[in-house]
């Protein structure tokens, strides 16, 4: 849609195989844990908000960052479009996307819970607001100037 290709887009998908990584093991952890409803409440509000935290500051800091906040983030800074506005149509563009696809080939929304639908409408509200509380606080810019030129 940008009609423009960087180099940090590369780096964003070797980025996207480690955290793959990284999220299986955190799985395995994590099946080790209580299946309380409060405990899973507490643990899906704590990541919630971290994750809106994260997602602002891999806005702001313009390093290379996993490609599902590549595409968001390039709206904002070559569009024009606000944090919560790119990264809410984004998740509900891909929402839509999977539960289609899940329709057609699986005959039911596959992995898509309440939890996966709140994210996909409220996470570009929570990182809006946390990166509203990040510009008042922090100047986030890249010290390396190398890598700034990646993306």
């Amino acid at each position: 849609m940008l009609r423009r290709v960087k180099p940090g887009y590369v780096l964003s998908f070797g980025l996207a195989i480690i955290f793959g990584y990284m999220l299986d093991g955190w799985a395995l952890l994590a099946a080790q844990l209580p299946d309380t409803f409060p405990f899973r409440l507490a643990c899906f509000a704590t990541a919630f908000v971290s994750m809106a935290f994260g997602i602002s500051f891999f806005v702001r800091c313009k390093l290379p960052i996993l490609p599902f906040d590549t595409v968001p983030r390039e709206f904002i800074y070559a569009k024009g479009w606000s944090l919560k506005f790119a990264r809410t149509a984004f998740d509900l563009i891909n929402l839509v996307l999977m539960l289609g696809l899940g329709l057609i080939f699986l005959g039911y929304p596959a992995g898509i819970g309440v939890g996966t639908i709140f994210n996909a409408l409220l996470m570009g509200t929570g990182s809006g607001f946390a990166i509203s509380i990040l510009d008042k606080h922090l100047d986030i810019q890249p010290r390396i100037p190398l890598l700034a030129k990646l993306s």
